[in-house]
């Protein structure tokens, strides 16, 4: 079933359509229109955007809005669109950044740090003995580090994954843990 596509007119054609015409009315009846006109616009926007998105209303505490507004502040974002993805990010077990702007800072000193090699390879430079190789590869752990950063702030690893890993791979933590276990003096 195709859903009738929702046509928000401009002014002049809401006037026309109640038969009216903007030379013929008062400044005062022009301005009651234009708030007649402005709920009107707002009444077809809210039902078109209803064909395409659902809605979702929560109620909140004063303190549980304060809260969210607080948080969204300090994300810069708009609070629908900060309760939007944090939930998102919970239900993937990830996180959102938690200060966007020192990330941005991370992100910046490491792009000009890439784009500083680039330009010394490109310049090749004789005081510096650096093979094309070595550049590639710097370029790389550049791009490596950007993407671990991305990462670990975006999704920080699970503490009990973590303690997994390390008691696999790593004997001196596994031993050091067996000996805090032996030592541990039960209460």
């Amino acid at each position: 079933m195709d859903k009738e596509k929702i046509i928000i007119p401009n002014f002049y054609e809401f006037l026309k359509m109640k038969n009216l015409e903007a030379h013929h009315l008062t400044d005062s009846e022009l301005d009651s229109l234009k708030v007649e006109y402005k709920k009107h616009r707002n009444v077809l926007y809210k039902k078109r955007q209803r064909q395409t998105h659902n809605v979702v209303e929560i109620l909140l505490t004063k303190n549980e809005m304060n809260y969210f507004k607080q948080k969204a502040y300090e994300h810069n974002i708009y609070l629908s669109h900060f309760i939007k993805l944090t939930a998102q990010k919970y239900c993937e077990q990830s996180f959102i950044v938690p200060d966007r702007i020192a990330f941005q800072q991370i992100m910046k000193s490491l792009n000009k740090i890439e784009e500083s090699i680039e330009k010394i390879q490109s310049q090749k430079v004789s005081r510096l003995s650096l093979s094309d190789s070595k550049y590639e590869g710097l370029t790389r752990l550049i791009n490596e580090i950007k993407f671990n950063v991305l990462q670990n702030i975006t999704n920080p690893i699970n503490v009990n994954l973590w303690f997994e890993k390390e008691l696999n791979e790593n004997p001196f933590f596994r031993k050091k843990i067996i000996r805090r276990l032996l030592n541990y003096d039960e209460i």
